[in-house]
C-alpha cells in the first residue's frame, strides 16, 4: 500500500473567495492529505497593511476547517522559516500560488529537502484586496 501524499499549502486566507476555493481544490487533488500553514495576524498587517487581518488568525482557521478539501491547519509564527517548517512537517509537495513572493526560497527549500514543488496558476480576477476595494471588483 503506497504512503498517502502529503501536500502543504501556506497563505492568509483572510477572506474565503472563489480563488482560495480553486487553489484549495487544486491543491487537495494531487494529495491524500492537504495542510494549510496559516500566516499570522502580524505577518498580514506588515504585508497588507494596518486594516488588516479583517478576521483574526483563529478566525481564519476555524473557517479554513470547515471547508471538505482540507484536512489539517496549522499556524505559522509571524517570522516563519520555511526551512524548519518543511522540515517539520515533512510534506511530498508544497503547492504554491504563481505569484508567491518567496518562489525562490521556497523552489530552493524544496530541492534541499526532496519535496516536490507545484505551482498553481493564480486567478488574478480574484484577490481578497480587490474584494475590501469594491470599486475595482467584478462580482462575475
Amino acid at each position: 500500500m503506497p504512503k498517502p501524499t502529503v501536500a502543504l499549502v501556506t497563505g492568509c486566507f483572510d477572506l474565503l473567495h472563489y480563488g482560495h476555493f480553486k487553489f484549495l481544490k487544486f491543491a487537495k487533488s494531487h494529495s491524500d492529505t492537504l495542510i494549510i500553514g496559516l500566516e499570522s495576524d502580524q505577518f498580514l498587517q506588515k504585508h497588507k497593511g494596518p486594516s488588516r487581518p479583517l478576521f483574526t488568525q483563529k478566525i481564519r482557521k476555524y473557517c479554513l476547517e470547515q471547508l471538505k478539501s482540507v484536512d489539517k491547519v496549522i499556524y505559522i509564527p509571524n517570522h516563519a522559516n520555511y526551512l524548519k517548517l518543511l522540515q517539520k512537517i515533512n510534506p511530498a509537495l508544497l503547492i504554491i500560488s504563481s505569484n508567491d513572493s518567496k518562489y525562490k526560497e521556497k523552489y530552493q527549500i524544496c530541492q534541499q529537502l526532496g519535496i516536490k514543488l507545484i505551482i498553481f496558476p493564480r486567478l488574478k480576477k480574484y484577490s481578497t484586496s480587490k474584494i475590501i476595494s469594491l470599486d475595482t471588483f467584478e462580482f462575475h
